[in-house]
């Protein structure tokens, strides 16, 4: 079966106008080949190897982490895949789009992926890669059952038309914007996988965090820098707050920061309306924020607020571009007041594998889709924001 995307206002930019829709097993050969070619030619491209969010892409796409995903997915099931996926990424985050083209594709699908309206200079250099590499005489499969497409979000009719086609829309983004594409008529039996905008925060054990080497805390000092500001703080596994667990050691957690502030300087290329966008935060904290005790400014290009109680509501306490809030807790089981099904990653260190566990079994949590260590708030995997994506994005044909 073809479908063919003819529509006015709308831009072909990878892939054909006439897409096959001929479901593949998971994981097939094809579709690890290509995009472990689309890694290898990132990781051999200077211009694109240098920016973190494509290097970091390149390197969950290599093919033995695409195998050591493959092996999770149930083997003594008969999965095939749903058939065509529509991919709706977010506008604040270019990156994603190529992921969730990534895991459609691997789960044996043809796909439409709407990249963001803006011309990210990111989605133009990995677009030229993927052309590329579909015009391939052995990737022609590929190209056949994939369309990279851009158009005006505000022509919703476009969106309905791509959506009467689908079996699967997988919709990320803030919550309006969720919303109002769900509200768009689909195909009688196409389901929406929604990824509405979460919030994130760390744990920091400080009993462990205090005894560590000077080279170990820089380690996790840069592995934090890379959770927070790999997408500006703007994506939902990104943490906003740090619960300090434990007694509090404020020569530490200053150290923790004052070394936050270097690798900033060093790394972080940051956009003028990054240092606006925080001193107005800064301001309006300072003024309307009844939570905050004081505010660290760190040269502008960092703030740290200190908070003398959790709301009830901690997304409120959200921030972009190196703006944080921090707290000090004496025991992990505080926090169980203040997780809602708004939260997505609880980022950690210094805990061990059972004692989260016992957080979760033990305070009947709404929230928490993701616990990981920090430095892998965004490793994309198969399950994500509670979803079992093996299972959402195939078809379990049962045989008796």
């Amino acid at each position: 079966m073809f479908h063919k995307i003819s529509v006015k206002n709308l831009n072909i930019e990878a892939g054909l106008n006439k897409i096959l829709v001929e479901p593949d097993l998971p994981f097939s050969k094809i579709a690890i080949d290509f995009l472990d070619e689309l890694s290898i030619s990132i990781f051999k491209n200077k211009k694109l190897k240098f920016h973190p969010e494509l290097a970091s892409y390149a390197f969950w796409s290599r093919k033995s982490n695409l195998l050591n995903l493959k092996k999770r997915v149930k083997s003594n099931e008969l999965k095939i895949g749903k058939g065509f996926i529509f991919h709706l990424p977010p506008s604040n985050v270019p990156i994603n789009c190529i992921y969730s083209f990534s895991l459609g594709l691997l789960f044996g699908n043809s796909n439409i992926i709407k990249v963001p309206s803006k011309d990210f200079i990111i989605v133009k250099l990995i677009l030229i890669e993927i052309k590329k590499i579909m015009n391939a005489k052995k990737f022609r499969k590929i190209k056949v059952k994939n369309c990279f497409v851009r158009y005006d979000s505000q022509i919703k009719e476009i969106t309905q038309k791509i959506s009467e086609i689908s079996n699967v829309r997988m919709i990320w983004g803030g919550n309006d914007k969720v919303q109002d594409i769900k509200k768009i008529q689909s195909n009688h039996s196409c389901i929406d996988i929604p990824f509405y905008d979460k919030y994130s925060f760390s744990v920091i054990n400080m009993e462990v965090f205090k005894k560590l080497r000077d080279l170990e805390f820089k380690k996790l000092v840069d592995k934090f820098y890379s959770d927070a500001f790999f997408m500006d703080q703007n994506a939902c596994g990104s943490p906003h707050l740090i619960f300090w667990i434990g007694t509090r050691n404020k020569k530490k957690i200053n150290k923790f920061w004052n070394f936050l502030y270097e690798i900033i300087q060093k790394k972080y290329n940051y956009e003028n309306i990054s240092t606006i966008d925080k001193l107005v935060k800064y301001n309006e904290d300072l003024i309307d924020n009844k939570n905050i005790k004081n505010i660290n400014n760190f040269g502008n290009i960092l703030y740290v607020a200190n908070l003398v109680r959790i709301p009830k509501d901690i997304s409120k306490q959200r921030g972009r571009w190196g703006y944080f809030y921090q707290f000090n807790f004496n025991k992990l089981n505080k926090l169980k007041l203040f997780i809602n099904n708004n939260t997505q990653t609880m980022s950690y260190f210094g805990f061990d594998r059972g004692i989260l566990e016992n957080f979760i079994k033990k305070n009947n949590l709404t929230g928490i889709d993701r616990i990981v260590p920090i430095g892998k708030a965004h490793d994309i995997d198969i399950i994500w924001d509670g979803y079992d994506l093996s299972n959402l994005l195939t078809r379990t044909i049962k045989i008796e």
